[in-house]
C-alpha cells in the first residue's frame, strides 16, 4: 500500500462506523493466551540502508492468573540512556494498574486508577531536578503505551479491516489515538501488526510494523519509523 492511499484511508478513519474501536479492558484481546517469557533483542538505527546497532532490550512478562494481573519489565539500553521500566495491567483486557520508569534523565511515577493518570515526572539534569505533578481525566479507557508490543501480540490474527486504540503517552500531552491492521507475514506461521499513530489531522506520524510467530505469538521483529527516522528491534539469536 502507498502512502497516499494510506493517507487517503485515515483521513476518512474517523468517519467509519464500521471500524473497530479497542479500549483497555476490551475482549477483543485474546490476552488469556498470554503465558510468562523472557527475550533478548537488539536495536539497529537503519539509514540509507545501512544498519547501525544502537542499544538493546531484555524482556521479562509474567502472569498472575490467580490475581488476574501480569507485569512487565523491561531494561533498556539506548545510546547513552539506561532504562529500567515496569508496568503492572489487569490479565483480561490490558488495563493499566501502575507504570514506573526510571531513566538516566527521567524518573516516571504513574497511577492508573478509576480511569484517571495520576503521579509525578522528575525531570533530572547534573545540578538539579525538576518534578511535574500528573493528574490526568481522559476520556476513553486508556491502554498504557509501554504495552503497546503486549496489545500487538494478543490481536487475533483473523482480525480484519481497520481498527483504533487510545493510549497514554505523556511525552505527547496524554491521549494518542493509534490506528492498526492485522496482515499476512511472509510466512504462514507469521503475522504482521501495523499501529499508525495520527495526529489531530489524522495524519499518520509514527508506523510500528511487529512480524508475529501466529503459533507462539512471539514477537519475532519490530520496526519503529517516524520521518525519515528508522529503528529496527531484531531477537537475539
Amino acid at each position: 500500500m502507498t502512502a497516499p492511499i494510506l493517507l487517503l484511508a485515515f483521513h476518512s478513519f474517523a468517519q467509519k462506523k464500521d471500524t473497530i474501536l479497542i479500549t483497555a479492558g476490551s475482549n477483543r484481546l485474546q490476552s488469556h493466551l498470554l503465558k510468562n517469557y523472557t527475550s533478548s533483542y537488539d536495536f539497529f538505527s537503519v539509514r540509507d540502508g545501512i544498519e547501525k546497532r544502537v542499544g538493546e532490550i531484555a524482556v521479562n512478562f509474567q502472569v498472575f492468573p490467580e490475581k488476574n494481573q501480569a507485569l512487565l519489565v523491561c531494561n533498556i539500553k539506548f545510546g547513552e540512556n539506561v532504562i529500567l521500566d515496569s508496568g503492572l495491567c489487569t490479565l483480561k483486557g490490558l488495563s493499566p494498574i501502575y507504570h514506573r520508569s526510571h531513566q538516566t534523565r527521567k524518573s516516571m511515577i504513574l497511577d492508573f486508577a478509576g480511569g484517571n493518570v495520576n503521579g509525578k515526572v522528575i525531570m533530572k539534569n547534573d545540578t538539579e531536578s525538576k518534578t511535574e505533578n500528573v493528574n490526568y481525566q481522559p476520556s476513553a479507557p486508556l491502554f498504557d503505551s509501554f504495552y503497546e508490543d503486549i496489545i500487538a501480540k494478543t490481536l487475533d490474527p483473523k482480525t480484519t479491516g481497520l481498527f483504533r486504540f487510545p493510549e497514554y503517552i505523556y511525552e505527547r500531552g496524554g491521549t494518542v489515538w493509534s490506528a492498526g491492521e492485522v496482515l499476512k507475514g511472509e510466512k504462514p506461521s507469521e503475522t504482521i501488526v501495523k499501529f499508525y499513530e495520527l495526529d489531530s489531522k489524522k495524519e499518520i506520524t509514527r508506523t510500528t510494523t511487529y512480524v508475529i510467530d501466529i503459533n507462539t505469538r512471539e514477537i519475532l521483529k519490530r520496526e519503529y519509523a517516524m520521518g525519515s527516522n528508522k529503528v529496527v528491534m531484531k531477537k537475539k539469536a
